[in-house]
């Protein structure tokens, strides 16, 4: 007999749980990449170019059940060893005095995106192949590099601190 939806979304929800813990613990990992010699470019673009290989593999389908816990937790992983980097770029490229502005910006469109991106994926999920929504994921985490490699461009030295 086929299971009920709401036993085939317990299990979707399972998945997914590692990839926030992921996401928040390794912020110090971002620290350590970054005191190691990576720099801050480097460090953020390797994390969001795992970070889209994992949603592709995802979006394969070709993954195991089983193994979607742990694909999901290493694309947790990857994002969150970009924080520390993000946030230490936006600062090097940050004008003097203009840092409230910068960062309030920032995270406002950090929580614009939080916003939208919700809206579209469900659209995606209700109107196509649910495989699209990592397709998507992918996506924006390799148009983000653009914005890293801009900003680091624009940045000035961090002072030492």
């Amino acid at each position: 007999a086929p299971r009920p939806p709401q036993a085939e979304a317990s299990r979707s929800f399972e998945a997914m749980e590692p990839m926030e813990p992921m996401d928040s613990m390794v912020g110090r990992v971002g620290g350590w990449g970054r005191r190691v010699a990576w720099t801050l470019g480097t460090l953020a673009v390797a994390g969001l170019v795992g970070g889209a290989g994992f949603m592709m593999l995802l979006a394969t389908g070709a993954l195991a059940p089983s193994l979607l816990p742990v694909v999901l937790g290493l694309t947790g992983f990857c994002h969150g060893a970009t924080g520390p980097s993000r946030d230490m770029l936006v600062r090097a490229a940050t004008p003097p005095g203009a840092s409230g502005k910068v960062f309030g910006f920032v995270y406002s469109g950090l929580d614009l995106g939080s916003c939208i991106t919700p809206l579209a994926f469900g659209w995606l999920l209700d109107h196509g192949d649910p495989r699209m929504l990592f397709v998507a994921v992918a996506i924006l985490m390799l148009c983000t590099i653009g914005t890293v490699v801009q900003v680091r461009r624009s940045a000035r030295p961090a002072p030492a601190v």
